[in-house]
């Protein structure tokens, strides 16, 4: 497991990789562990799919009010219990917070996730 201080990917790049990555049906995404940047990858993919079905056609990362902060844990929490640690560092759901326009002094996104 990263510790709490490991490197996380460019806001940028991770951020048009899940706004291509939700234009599929299906997407195949990976990396040498296959749990953090992986899982950061798909967290964030997975909340643009469900934009898509709930809030208009062809929602992008950054878009305001896509994503709340109980939202986000939720599907981490979900994604869990598939695959433990998806997601290991809390940087990397910061990460994402910040893609998605949530304000970690505001939301949950700082409390310990199971």
């Amino acid at each position: 497991m990263h510790s709490a201080d490991a490197p996380v990917p460019v806001p940028a790049a991770v951020t048009t990789l899940i706004n291509q990555a939700s234009q599929y049906k299906r997407v195949s995404v990976h990396c040498a562990g296959g749990r953090g940047r992986t899982g950061t990858v798909a967290l964030g993919t997975i909340m643009l799919w469900k934009a898509t079905c709930l809030f208009k056609p062809h929602p992008q990362a950054g878009d305001p009010d896509i994503v709340r902060s109980g939202g986000l844990v939720n599907e981490l929490v979900r994604l869990r219990q598939l695959r433990a640690d998806l997601v290991e560092a809390p940087s990397q759901l910061m990460l994402l917070g910040q893609i998605f326009g949530l304000n970690a002094s505001t939301c949950a996104l700082n409390v310990q996730i199971g």
